[in-house]
């Protein structure tokens, strides 16, 4: 992707208590963006090891890195359902004007989006992600001092 190494864009959502989402205003924290579909199948066989990416991130206090889903294709009632059903409690974020996927290029999902805390971004996968392989990801790009 041409975003790898540069400012991640401007894009703003609505999180699902019906707030604003800036995620410029992420910076200072390691963000993963997550996009996903409520019946995509990649999206479900992931999700198990999202909620453990969760976990250990959350462990790490401070210094683990904030988890986002972007909402790709969903309405809020599917979404709610998915989540009622598969555990997962990070923020949920709605992109209803479509910022997200275009200025990210998202086509399929799930996709995955690693942003440092400087708001670049720093890696990306176009595949269901496990949550060990994520974290050592994260771990190694911290050491790398990316």
């Amino acid at each position: 992707s041409p975003l790898i190494g540069r400012p991640a864009p401007e894009v703003h959502g609505t999180l699902a208590d019906g707030s604003p989402f800036d995620l410029s205003r992420r910076k200072g924290s390691w963000v993963v963006l997550n996009f996903f579909s409520h019946d995509c199948i990649p999206c479900i066989a992931e999700h198990d090891d999202l909620v453990e990416f969760v976990d250990q991130q959350r462990a790490l206090g401070a210094a683990g890195a904030e988890f986002y889903t972007i909402v790709k294709d969903s309405s809020r009632g599917e979404v709610e359902e998915f989540f009622a059903e598969r555990g997962g409690d990070w923020p949920i974020v709605y992109d209803d004007q479509f910022e997200f996927q275009v200025e990210f290029g998202v086509a399929q999902v799930p996709e995955t989006w690693i942003i440092d805390p400087a708001g670049f971004v720093r890696g990306r996968t176009i595949t269901t992600v496990e949550a060990t392989d994520l974290s050592m990801t994260i771990q190694a790009m911290r050491e790398a001092g990316a």
